[in-house]
């Protein structure tokens, strides 16, 4: 069975859309939200081929609560990130 999380590495180059290397998979977001707190900016959580979250581009840092890193990878899964 797959993970559904990869979790990636800050990519060489800084292109917005680029993939580091991958450091892990994880089942949870909340796990993929650690991960990347650890490792800092840059780094990405992937879901289907899809970048659903990147460290240091986002409002806050994962670091802040793993809690709400899942809430808004969930809701960019969903589609639903700025409905209201």
């Amino acid at each position: 069975m797959s993970l559904p999380f990869k979790i990636h590495a800050a990519p060489v180059a800084n292109k917005a859309a680029a993939k580091g290397k991958l450091l892990a998979t994880a089942a949870h977001a909340e796990d993929a939200a650690a991960i990347v707190s650890a490792q800092g900016d840059g780094a990405s959580i992937w879901y289907m081929g899809v970048c659903v979250w990147r460290e240091g581009a986002e409002t806050f840092p994962a670091g802040e609560s793993y809690d709400a890193v899942a809430e808004v990878i969930h809701s960019r899964i969903d589609g639903s990130e700025g409905e209201s």
